[in-house]
């Protein structure tokens, strides 16, 4: 399941765990453009199966909500319901989530605390916080018992705190911290090495609906950003020992390739 799968970095992580052999659900919340989406996919990947999930990751149940949840006339205003997330995928072998739907504030980016309304921090929590939590303890049973599996948390190179990004900035330190945790839990679990927990700081990328710019050396592609990254999420999958044996295979071959035969240099 990769979240945030209509465009962007999402949509080529999509692309290339499809074209490695993965079949795959698809998170967005606007239903025409998924549904594109996945014609597209289905199209370029006959032989793999697709299937959506619409919801809003703006529209977490506040506190109040769970406490006396009120009559909600417009279900478009009625908050995600988890139970029924968790619920759907159950017929399903699901060894992967990628939990990379999220995103900053617009109109205008850079903005104090001081000035910045509440629902704009409180729907940028929503969506970086809260739904990437939400969204994992609802999957995680399924991902434990289909391990080897793995859960990928995208973040953002201003998780460091940037000013005039307070609550952006923290909302993606967040994504680092619960990465460790849920890691450390898979431990005391016993899953430590069935049940992989990893965190990607990712920096600007072109190509989404937020930046369209001329793709560069500093600010590449969604595609390339996907293509560089899927090798190191599918070698995480693997187990312990088979992970090191590739690792050595590989690293052996690039000695013979950038070094030469070791022992004839060591004679020369």
């Amino acid at each position: 399941m990769v979240t945030g799968a209509s465009d962007g970095v999402g949509h080529a992580l999509a692309r290339e765990f499809a074209a490695r052999g993965f079949n795959l659900v698809l998170h967005g919340r606007n239903h025409k453009k998924l549904s594109r989406v996945m014609s597209q996919f289905q199209e370029t990947f006959p032989h793999r199966s697709f299937r959506i999930l619409i919801a809003n990751a703006t529209t977490i149940a506040c506190t109040t909500y769970l406490k006396a949840p009120p009559n909600v006339a417009n279900p478009d205003l009625a908050p995600l319901d988890f139970e029924a997330i968790q619920r759907g995928p159950g017929d399903i072998t699901l060894t992967v989530l990628v939990n990379n739907a999220g995103g900053g504030p617009v109109k205008p980016v850079c903005l104090s605390l001081k000035e910045s309304p509440e629902i704009r921090i409180t729907e940028n929590v929503s969506l970086n916080v809260l739904f990437l939590i939400h969204m994992t303890r609802a999957l995680l049973p399924n991902l434990m018992r289909h391990a080897p599996s793995l859960v990928i948390n995208i973040s953002s190179m201003v998780d460091q705190g940037f000013p005039l990004l307070a609550s952006y900035s923290a909302s993606k330190s967040f994504i680092m911290t619960i990465t460790r945790a849920l890691c450390l839990e898979m431990g005391i679990e016993g899953l430590g090495n069935n049940v992989e927990i990893l965190g990607v700081r990712v920096g600007r990328v072109t190509g989404t609906s937020r930046c369209e710019e001329p793709a560069s050396l500093f600010v590449p592609n969604a595609e390339t950003i996907a293509e560089a990254q899927i090798g190191v999420f599918l070698l995480a999958m693997l187990p312990g020992r088979v992970r090191d044996n590739v690792i050595i295979s590989v690293m052996r071959q690039e000695r013979e390739s950038l070094d030469g035969d070791i022992k004839t240099m060591k004679q020369s």
